[in-house]
């Protein structure tokens, strides 16, 4: 508990904790520290230490299993071919987007993971958002942790700008 954070309710901004609901077993049950989830990044980027059997895991969930209007949605992120325009990545993860079904296209076989893309994924609850990015290519992994519901197309440029400037340094 010492490390449990309390958010804000988006609303009202008072302080809370996760209230269960769908699925609050399966997603709320795992409990994880800043320090955590960079190695899972390091994992996520192939960089980190691991067994060889996560590893194998870890790339399969980079494999594309649908197209989109904006994205391959992988088993677990969402792959944008790199470089991808800022809106493409704010469309891709807008709420109209993601909260309503949406045309899709199975691939068959899967595609094989690819290296010039960007991997993402944004989560949150009514107090607490999270985005994560990942460059393989350039080698770059950005995870945003925030103990308030900030809209996903803030977190998608603020993480767009620091990765173009990133990427910009010789």
């Amino acid at each position: 508990m010492a490390h449990y954070a309390w958010g804000y309710d988006r609303k009202t901004n008072a302080p809370i904790r996760m209230n269960p609901g769908v699925l609050a077993e399966e997603a709320y049950g795992v409990k994880s520290s800043a320090s955590d989830i960079l190695k899972v990044l390091d994992v996520e980027m192939g960089c980190g230490k691991a067994s060889e059997e996560l590893h194998k895991a870890v790339t399969r969930t980079h494999e594309g299993q649908y197209t989109t209007a904006f994205f391959t949605q992988d088993m677990i992120w969402e792959q944008y071919d790199w470089p991808a325009s800022l809106q493409k990545i704010t469309l891709g993860n807008g709420y109209d987007f993601i909260m309503k079904p949406q045309p899709e296209k199975k691939l068959s076989p899967a595609l094989a993971p690819q290296k010039n893309v960007l991997l993402n994924k944004t989560g949150s609850t009514n107090g607490f958002g999270g985005y994560i990015a990942m460059l393989p290519s350039k080698n770059i992994g950005i995870v945003v942790l925030a103990n308030k519901n900030h809209p996903n197309e803030a977190r998608v440029k603020a993480v767009y700008s620091l990765i173009e400037s990133l990427n910009s340094e010789p």
